[in-house]
């Protein structure tokens, strides 16, 4: 696939040669409406919400809401609860213009102008500070709260916006110089975006000083570590690195949703701990959607978030962007406490669904499954002690190189490998010696490897505590004593994590949904579909991604091979090393002379996830198992870059029923050093 981010980049560059840098739209001379500010209360006291978008249509998706009237959906969001309003205005794939960010300033003035709280009154009488009561968004406040708003300005019956949350607009664009800021703000912008990955250091710099000079606000979003190496260096400038100090999570004495409190953070200790101007500031995202090829990870943001906060500060506001669809995706980002979400195409197509989106991610609150992941996000950074898992969650154009290639740390890089199927204390030992990152265990009798048969989890529970490697209990079937066993284990903080294997996600109550976890799947479809609905990482059957070329022996049918991702049934009795007869779903002709096989890597899917005829996913596919051996890792893994790989008959010799769950200590070394 060709990089989207670059055709989109050179088309703009020709437009602004050809039509100037306002589109042959007129634009005032001077700004028309008051600076608002982002992601803040008119009174200054910093907001998380979401961030709603103005949004026709998109490179990846095509067409979202091509009859969109800006202005009209403008006011939808502000009575949706929307903390800010992103408007687009790039015309060749999204559909945007400047006419359309004018139009969304015009219905937000439209709405602070008429008011929206008939029973506040509005005098012209001045405040304690000096402005008029209907400028004096704290007097409006207070009102608003003594009647029982939500944290979002909305009433409890949603028809009424507390003024003091009118939101700001934002212009969304691939902009490019300083003079396209000055454009923005006299359009009525009050924050603009900026795509430091465009962007070189010193282009960054002077822009970020115009959205100073002009008092307004920037969106910063940040893709790799080349981009967090710019934010350094322009953020700690002098005159652009302002502490702000104060409340670092600005929510204290603040419901977040009717009803419901959010505690305070720490107080701020002054010291660089976000970027603010005299009326505006910078925050910072991260898009989950890479702009060069337009493939989704929804766990990128986390792990950029601790690499910002340490090139920037402690206390800045870092925005979830991109990828989110729902309301369970929603609470899912909301949950893992970023200041704010910018939500696009979900909003755009969904009117219905704009509140509850909104009220998802506020009154979203961490879980011991949000600990995880972070924990998770920092290890394959590379900055797992920076990271206090302790405290709540809360607040918080040139490329100078191939725009296409995310420049990723050597520990973003480095292959996380999960050993699974263990039956023996030595050999998870052994595993973690080599450096395994995950520990499987099978908790279903069905199969050979149940840690539940042959009294296996009695042996080895005195000392599984002493495992420092993530120990993952698998499950198939939620109403099994098996997993009643295996889901008090990682209650009780014994085992880490629960591995859902092949059950349907409706299966699973929200109190399992709480507890670290992640599923396993056979199909595309269901891991686009776990994706989708907020699971950071699932892991998939490799052969949804690989050629069936059944050549190399591996593994044995009626296994839970790899963690239990290749479920194959033999024909005949005895065969397959120790499997028993069923219906067998491929390779039933080689399974029947009594050979056990996987699946061959092939050209059927690129090394950067970009879409084959088989497969067009949106999401990046990051942990794969299944046909994975010692013979066989090295080429998969430079072929097809996986985050994690789970190994489990692939280290075993299954030649013989009696060892199936006894892993081959030459097997494990072999592996992982051509693994790393």
């Amino acid at each position: 696939m060709s990089d989207i981010l670059t055709e989109i980049i050179e088309k703009r560059k020709r437009d602004i040669r050809e039509q100037g840098i306002t589109f042959g739209f007129e634009i005032p001379e001077v700004r028309q409406r008051p600076l608002h500010p982002f992601l803040e209360n008119l009174d200054g006291q910093k907001r998380r919400g979401v961030i709603l978008e103005v949004k026709r249509a998109s490179p990846s998706k095509g067409d979202i809401a091509p009859d969109l009237d800006s202005g009209a959906t403008a006011k939808s969001y502000a009575y949706s609860g929307a903390a800010a309003i992103s408007c687009l205005t790039e015309k060749n794939y999204f559909k945007g213009t400047l006419e359309d960010l004018m139009k969304v300033c015009r219905a937000i003035d439209e709405i602070e102008k008429n008011g929206v709280i008939s029973k506040i009154e509005k005098s012209g009488k001045r405040g304690k500070n000096g402005m008029t009561s209907a400028e004096n968004s704290f007097e409006q406040k207070g009102e608003c709260e003594k009647k029982g708003f939500c944290e979002t300005g909305l009433s409890k019956e949603g028809s009424e916006l507390c003024p003091a949350f009118v939101p700001a607009v934002l212009r969304k664009d691939f902009l490019l110089s300083p003079e396209e800021i000055e454009i923005s703000y006299r359009a009525g912008a009050d924050a603009v975006l900026l795509i430091a990955r465009i962007l070189s250091k010193e282009l960054l710099l002077e822009m970020a000083r115009k959205v100073k000079e002009l008092k307004m606000s920037a969106l910063v979003e940040v893709r790799s570590d080349e981009d967090i190496e710019k934010i350094k260096y322009v953020f700690n400038m002098e005159d652009l690195k302002v502490a702000c100090g104060g409340n670092a999570s600005g929510y204290c004495g603040q419901n977040t949703s009717c009803g419901q409190n959010r505690s305070c953070g720490q107080e701020g200790t002054g010291q660089n701990e976000g970027v603010c101007g005299q009326k505006g500031s910078f925050v910072f995202g991260v898009n989950s959607r890479d702009l060069s090829n337009f493939k989704i990870d929804l766990l990128h943001p986390v792990i950029m978030r601790e690499k910002i906060r340490s090139a920037v500060g402690k206390n800045v506001r870092i925005i979830f962007e991109s990828g989110v669809t729902n309301t369970a995706c929603s609470a899912s980002v909301g949950a893992m406490g970023f200041s704010a979400l910018l939500l696009g195409e979900g909003a755009a197509k969904n009117p219905d669904l704009r509140k509850s989106l909104v009220e998802s991610f506020v009154s979203a609150r961490e879980s011991k499954n949000t600990l995880f992941w972070e924990e998770y996000a920092a290890k394959i950074s590379g900055r797992a002690e920076s990271v206090e898992f302790s405290q709540p969650a809360g607040e918080g154009g040139e490329c100078r190189e191939d725009c296409s290639k995310d420049n990723l740390s050597l520990a973003e890089k480095s292959v996380k490998v999960k050993i699974c199927g263990l039956t023996r204390m030595e050999d998870a030992i052994k595993a973690q010696e080599l450096g395994a990152d995950f520990l499987g265990f099978v908790f279903a009798d069905k199969f050979p490897r149940s840690l539940t048969r042959e009294n296996r989890l009695e042996k080895i529970l005195g000392g599984i505590k002493s495992l420092t490697a993530k120990k993952i209990a698998v499950i198939v079937d939620v109403t099994s004593k098996e997993a009643e066993t295996a889901i008090a284990l990682v209650k009780k903080g014994i085992f880490d994590a629960i591995q859902f294997h092949n059950i349907p996600y409706e299966e699973i109550s929200a109190e399992l949904l709480e507890l670290p976890h992640y599923f396993a799947v056979k199909s595309l479809e269901d891991y686009e579909k776990l994706i989708s609905l907020g699971e950071m990482r699932v892991l998939l059957d490799s052969r949804e991604i690989m050629a069936g070329d059944f050549a190399s022996a591996e593994l044995a049918c009626g296994e839970l091979a790899t963690g239990g991702s290749l479920e194959l049934a033999c024909p005949v009795d005895n065969c397959c090393s120790g499997g028993t007869k069923g219906e067998s779903n491929q390779g039933e002709e080689l399974c029947s002379k009594g050979a056990v096989f996987t699946a061959n890597p092939v050209n059927s899917y690129a090394a950067d996830n970009t879409v084959s005829p088989k497969n067009k996913n949106l999401y990046n596919i990051k942990w794969l198992a299944g046909g994975i051996t010692a013979e066989n890792v090295k080429a998969l893994v430079e072929k097809y870059q996986p985050e994690l790989i789970d190994v489990s008959s692939g280290v075993e010799n299954t030649e013989k029923a009696e060892n199936i769950g006894i892993k081959d200590e030459r097997k494990l070394e072999e592996l992982f050093k051509n693994v790393r």
